[in-house]
């Protein structure tokens, strides 16, 4: 477990298994909460405020196969290439929460992402702000081949998705059973 609890940090964060950060200052790198060649599941990476701003990628787990992994984001100001759970050539059952804050994906925000086969993967929106293109299972968009299958975007509570542009999966995909929800407040 690796644990970042203010500060200023410049370059690249990588956890062990469990990343939490909180309220730091962060303008270069990437934060990954494991990078590995294998198969691995089960990370969890937690940002719970302060000021991100890098042109590099936030991921759960960047592998060639990925599961379970989870990416949690409760607030701060968090501007980010890619924003995901998991990237891998297999994705699949990996999950973003977003509670609170301003997100903004200049490439993209998805559940999972890969390069064959992603499905099962989820995206809870319940607040904050999101801006940019979000995707329930993501392929990247630049190939043929690749099978998107069974993502979600779940939103729910009051954020903000004005500037958002939601997809069930990336083009050039074999895709099914891809959804957006929308739960109302009781």
């Amino acid at each position: 477990m690796v644990k970042i609890l203010g500060g200023t940090v410049r370059g690249f964060i990588y956890g062990g298994g469990t990343l939490i950060i909180n309220n730091i200052f962060m303008d270069s790198g990437g934060i990954y909460g494991m990078d590995f060649g294998g198969i691995y599941g089960d990370s969890v990476v937690e940002i719970n405020g302060g000021t991100i701003y890098i042109n590099g990628d936030i991921v759960g787990t960047y592998s060639n196969e990925t599961y379970g992994n989870t990416l949690t984001i409760t607030g701060g100001n968090i501007q980010a290439s890619d924003i995901t759970a998991a990237i891998a050539a297999l994705s699949y059952e990996n999950t973003v929460n977003i509670s609170g804050g301003t997100i903004n994906a200049t490439d993209r925000l998805s559940g999972g992402r890969g390069w064959g086969t992603i499905r099962n993967n989820n995206l809870n929106i319940s607040g904050g702000t999101i801006i940019g293109n979000i995707y329930a299972g993501d392929s990247g968009g630049d190939a043929s081949g690749r099978t998107v299958t069974d993502n979600c975007i779940n939103i729910s509570g009051s954020p903000d998705i004005s500037s958002a542009y939601l997809y069930g999966y990336s083009q050039n995909d074999d895709h099914s059973g891809n959804a957006l929800n929308i739960i109302p407040k009781v």
